[in-house]
């Protein structure tokens, strides 16, 4: 009999083949326990995988979103409550304090959506949501820029602080009459009240594991020299091993008011020699930048020993790779894309990045970043030290 969850499920359904071929692999479905014909996952080899769908956030869903966000923006700002302000403002005795603003989440959020991955011996668990991800996005910000990344302004806004620049150099005299700026370069003007921060919700978080399903901490991710999954890559190019369970999870997307795309989307593929996880990040400002944030996570069932539990292998591998450039800059890789606005193949360009099918093939052609200091570009996490 299937074993049986309680979720609220909403979404595209995962693909399985027939439970025959299910069943031959020593595998069992998973299904909702308010809709038995509804396979929210799959058992496997000691692990029960769960993904799942949801529908959008409501209105107090939001709220208790915002408010957790909140929560987390005041606690990562040593000495400052919600009326406080930062030290330039505290120092200037004439200017009143100002409350802390808050950190809006996306447009969309699939706050019920999850990609859980529960080891049963070690009673550790891998789970990916909305709110982890967006709690990470929101602490990024205390933590220095290379985290979020250089601020990014549109094309329009891009504009606006050049002639505001120009406008200032102006009033003092400069004989610098005209400044061009690099669009992915935030201007430097003193606007006291000016609130600066990541409105692309392009969020570090690179997965956690818990130790159990109460825990509050979080086992820590051990830098590799080489890729882990690259060492196992065999496995997942073997087509003569059958997918047993797919599944893509949608966690927050936002049309950044009419100005491109930004998405997080999980995607889980089970089969019989292993587990593999995507998580992708996809930021899209038109006419400005593209931005992508892979992180895969992979586990091999072999390391097990299957039959034979050996708790000195159970280890979850982790790859990170962000990926990033300027539309101005694409054509140097080869890459369709300008920043004119008015430029005769912009809209052309701009359908390109706009249709997952179609930019997909061109994502290895962007060039890599450098991540941010604490996060491993390949690392292993060690369920067997719990």
């Amino acid at each position: 009999m299937a074993t049986q969850r309680t979720v609220r499920s909403g979404g595209t359904p995962p693909t399985c083949p027939p439970v025959d071929t299910i069943s031959t692999h020593k595998a069992q479905l998973i299904q909702s326990s308010l809709d038995s014909d509804n396979t929210v996952g799959i058992s496997i080899h000691g692990w029960n995988i769960i993904s799942v769908n949801s529908s959008i956030n409501n209105e107090t869903e939001m709220d208790d979103l915002s408010n957790l966000l909140y929560s987390a923006q005041q606690a990562n700002k040593p000495g400052t409550n919600a009326t406080d302000t930062n030290e330039e403002d505290t120092a200037n005795t004439n200017t009143p304090p100002q409350p802390m603003k808050k950190f809006n989440p996306p447009e969309i959020v699939y706050g019920n959506a999850y990609v859980e991955l529960h080891h049963i011996a070690t009673n550790c668990t891998f789970k990916l949501t909305a709110n982890d991800a967006l709690l990470d996005w929101v602490l990024a910000h205390g933590n220095g820029s290379s985290q979020v990344g250089h601020q990014i302004k549109t094309l329009d806004a891009k504009l606006w602080s050049e002639r505001r620049l120009n406008e200032k150099l102006e009033q003092q005299g400069s004989t610098n009459t005209a400044i061009s700026m690099p669009i992915t370069t935030t201007a430097t003007i003193e606007t006291r009240g000016e609130f600066d921060y990541d409105w692309t919700f392009s969020t570090p978080f690179a997965g956690r594991v818990s130790p159990s399903s109460t825990s509050t901490t979080n086992l820590s991710w051990i830098s590799l020299p080489t890729s882990g999954i690259a060492n196992h890559n065999h496995l997942l190019t073997d087509r003569t091993v059958p997918i047993l369970y797919f599944h893509q999870v949608h966690l927050y997307e936002d049309d950044l008011h009419d100005n491109g795309d930004t998405s997080l989307v999980v995607k889980i593929r089970v089969m019989p020699t292993c587990w593999y996880v995507l998580m992708r990040l996809f930021l899209r400002v038109d006419h400005v930048l593209v931005r992508v944030r892979d992180t895969r996570f992979l586990h091999v069932f072999d390391d097990d020993k299957v039959g034979e539990f050996d708790s000195s292998k159970v280890r979850i591998y982790r790859d990170v790779c962000w990926r990033e450039v300027a539309f101005d800059e694409m054509h140097k890789y080869g890459l369709p894309g300008s920043s004119s606005s008015s430029h005769d193949n912009s809209n052309h360009d701009l359908k390109v990045w706009r249709d997952e099918d179609r930019y997909q093939q061109f994502i290895p052609q962007i060039p890599m970043v450098d991540l941010p200091s604490h996060l491993s570009q390949f690392a292993h996490v060690d369920l067997s030290s719990t």
